[in-house]
């Protein structure tokens, strides 16, 4: 019979002798290096735990409580909340966790009342620094999920791990409890406060909404106002902005379109008070200056500067190009005397995308003539 030789430290082996003697001493060897580790286990843990035999070391671990997972929804008010585990507690006692669900936003420094039991303990988080603090107001909105431990009698910790939620459709919830989201939009992540990011199933649209939910019909999450943009709106390009008056949570909504954005970039929005989407056509750049002596630029939008080229002769710089040279230059200016100011362009002006000339000129009776105004204005439309 070949006994085989190890070595316990490279794991090394091979049937090259014939020694029964040497394989009982390598067996020793390794059994005396095993009960040596598992001295260092044992002087680790009494050291961590600043116990000086296992019996302690086993009595301290006995001692810990089971920690449970009963869930809920709060009562009470933001500043003393009230829970009411299926398996009652007995006692504050450390470790023990819940999963809970506040119906109100927190107030300043808030308790959590467990099982009826006098004396609760104040609601703590993590800050950005790691410190435990004190919640505050807000900190909990209305419907967030998190599990809470209490880390003694007189601290619970709100923990960060219950903030996200996923129902059995697959919606999403960041420290919310998503609503019933259906029909042709789905899916969707919520956040704290109302908003939601959400996708349709039957075209390429995102929708950023605003205290609302679909379920075959828009409705209101909570009492209040309501909107959504749409990103590429039933699958074709470009956004829209819809709005809805106040309602109560659950109504069906009605809402109102009131800006687009088509693919090409034209914009359209509804007029105070209509309901009819109607193209706009933003002013390019404008312009308010003082065009007596040195000319000063008073305000003004996508205007470097105003050149002087004479009496009542000025020419508008643009920051940025003007898409083409067709544009509609508007003007109005005030006299310093009592006349009539005209801003004009001559029959030999020619505008360019970078630029365009203009005059100026005051006329009393039937006599007119060029002048520097003290107050000229430009407006630029294409």
């Amino acid at each position: 019979m070949v006994w085989p030789t190890s070595d316990v430290n490279t794991g090394n082996a091979d049937a090259g002798t014939d020694n029964p003697a040497t394989f009982r001493t390598d067996v020793l060897d390794l059994l005396t290096k095993f009960n040596q580790l598992r001295a260092h286990v044992s002087t680790l843990g009494q050291t961590i735990l600043g116990r000086n035999t296992p019996a302690q070391v086993r009595a301290d671990l006995g001692a810990q409580p089971i920690p449970t997972e009963t869930s809920g929804t709060t009562a009470g008010t933001g500043t003393a909340y009230t829970f009411a585990p299926t398996t009652p507690i007995t006692a504050y006692t450390t470790h023990l966790s819940f999963w809970v669900k506040f119906h109100a936003a927190s107030g300043a420094n808030p308790t959590l009342k467990i099982s009826g039991l006098a004396t609760p303990p104040t609601l703590v988080r993590y800050n950005a620094a790691g410190a435990l603090v004190n919640v505050v107001a807000n900190d909990i909105a209305a419907g967030f999920i998190s599990r809470v431990t209490l880390l003694s009698a007189t601290q619970a910790l709100v923990e960060s791990c219950g903030e996200v939620v996923k129902n059995a459709a697959g919606n999403i919830g960041a420290g919310v409890e998503p609503s019933a989201w259906g029909g042709v939009v789905p899916n969707a992540v919520e956040l704290p406060g109302g908003g939601a990011i959400a996708s349709q199933s039957n075209a390429s649209s995102t929708h950023l909404t605003s205290n609302c939910y679909f379920d075959g019909v828009w409705r209101y999450k909570k009492t209040g106002v309501a909107g959504r943009i749409v990103i590429n709106p039933d699958g074709n390009p470009g956004s829209s902005l819809f709005v809805a008056p106040s309602g109560a949570a659950g109504a069906a909504i009605t809402f109102t379109e009131v800006q687009r954005t088509e693919s090409n970039g034209q914009q359209m929005s509804v007029v105070p008070g209509g309901s009819a989407l109607l193209p706009s056509f933003p002013c390019r750049a404008w312009v308010n200056f003082n065009g007596t002596g040195t000319v000063e630029r008073r305000a003004g939008g996508n205007v470097s500067s105003i050149t002087d080229n004479g009496v009542g002769d000025y020419t508008v710089n643009f920051t940025t190009a003007m898409p083409h040279a067709s544009y509609a230059v508007v003007g109005m200016g005030q006299p310093a005397i009592d006349a009539i100011a005209l801003v004009f362009q001559t029959f030999n002006t020619t505008n360019t995308t970078s630029a365009c000339r203009i005059r100026t000129a005051t006329q009393q009776g039937s006599i007119s003539a060029g002048a520097d105004l003290p107050v000229v204005s430009v407006a630029i439309f294409c």
